[in-house]
């Protein structure tokens, strides 16, 4: 979790005590006229006071150019 707050610090220039983290599997389906994408991805979640937020880029990592 230590990597974890050093990154956060690093990219949004702000010291966060990170209480737990998660990594979860994420699916994003698109359903379309032409059938149906999708695309799998593992994401991070982290919990910052009593709230929980998702860690890092993700929408960047989903790739929808093959049908699932």
């Amino acid at each position: 979790m230590r990597d974890l707050e050093k990154s956060y610090k690093e990219s949004y220039h702000k010291n966060v005590t990170i209480k737990k983290a998660v990594t979860m599997t994420a699916k994003l389906t698109e359903i379309t006229d032409s059938g149906e994408l999708s695309a799998s991805r593992e994401i991070t979640v982290v919990k910052i006071e009593n709230n929980w937020y998702i860690f890092g880029k993700v929408i960047e990592k989903f790739d929808l150019s093959q049908k699932g």
